[in-house]
């Protein structure tokens, strides 16, 4: 398991944050969107806790801490969706898809286009990479 988690994660955060160039097979982008997606609601069940500790607890928190917990959150969601967008543009590109731009309108849909576009690139494949794998096979 975690063996999974820094090879289809870690890695992928370390070596390919800013990366447009090469493709992304279906197996590791659903490998790495369950990572992101896992590691993304721990960020913000954590920032949910710290922001809501006050109320629940009766503690007394300052300010200026829950606004640096919301910031860093912030940085944090940015830090997060940045490798995740070059993930879902390789990703396009292996299952050469040259309209690219008309799915990410899709993510102008609330909740249901979102939904549509990860199952389209968790699931498509091009024939030519279906012609490759059963070579390899």
């Amino acid at each position: 398991m975690i063996e999974n988690f820094n090879k289809y994660f870690i890695d992928i955060i370390k070596n390919h944050y800013f990366d447009f160039k090469g493709k992304m097979d279906a197996r590791t982008f659903s490998l790495f969107f369950i990572n992101w997606f896992i590691v993304y609601l721990l960020l913000i069940v954590c920032c949910f806790f710290v922001t809501l500790s006050p109320v629940f607890f009766n503690i007394k928190i300052s300010s200026a801490f829950l606004a640096i917990s919301m910031m860093m959150t912030v940085l944090l969601t940015i830090f997060l969706l940045i490798p995740c967008f070059f993930a879902c543009i390789r990703r396009q590109k292996d299952i050469d898809e040259k309209k690219w731009f008309l799915y990410f309108l899709l993510l102008l849909i609330p909740l249901v286009g979102n939904i549509v576009y990860i199952v389209v690139l968790c699931v498509m494949s091009s024939e030519k990479n279906k012609e490759t794998i059963k070579q390899t096979e």
